[in-house]
């Protein structure tokens, strides 16, 4: 109603804003720990080829969209050498993506960290209110287990945070 209250509200939501940015960034920094110190010992190769076809697929659009090549695309906007650079390179990307989702997996099923039909239809609401779309509109674009892992990774990533040892310089240890 006044600008005092405005200037407050714009405040109390920038600290929310990195608050919640700094706590993302120290999962982060534990999540890659415990990446860099895992092994994982096999995948699941056509899970492998079709996250590969899928990146290309998607990369393909993106070009058309742009009115360009996939082979341009990615020089221009990924900064490869050449689309086979970037073909190359998929295999290795979602090796690592595929290490993140076990890593994750695991940690949520030793720790019994699970996913409620309640939390999935919220996050399913918060999704259609903030693109503004039709749940079908969003099956579109998000397949259940993309919406339920979500829930997961936020989870493990509070479950780290609330049970990590703090340290006053996380970056040199």
């Amino acid at each position: 109603k006044t600008l005092d209250e405005y200037r407050d509200a714009v405040i109390a939501e920038i600290k929310d804003e990195l608050a919640q940015q700094k706590k993302i960034d120290a999962a982060s920094i534990i999540m890659s720990k415990i990446l860099e110190n895992s092994k994982i010992i096999g995948y699941d190769e056509d899970q492998v080829n079709e996250m590969i076809e899928a990146a290309k697929f998607t990369t393909e659009m993106y070009a058309k969209e742009n009115n360009t090549t996939a082979e341009d695309y990615v020089i221009e906007e990924y900064g490869y050498d050449s689309y086979e650079d970037y073909e190359n390179g998929l295999g290795d990307s979602a090796k690592e993506y595929l290490n993140t989702i076990m890593t994750i997996s695991a940690i949520a099923y030793k720790e019994g960290l699970t996913v409620t039909d309640e939390e999935y239809q919220n996050q399913i609401k918060e999704y259609t209110e903030e693109y503004n779309i039709t749940t079908e509109e969003l099956s579109k674009y998000y397949v259940s287990n993309d919406i339920i892992y979500s829930i997961l990774i936020t989870k493990v990533y509070d479950w780290l945070l609330d049970n990590s040892v703090k340290l006053d310089n996380p970056e040199t240890t």
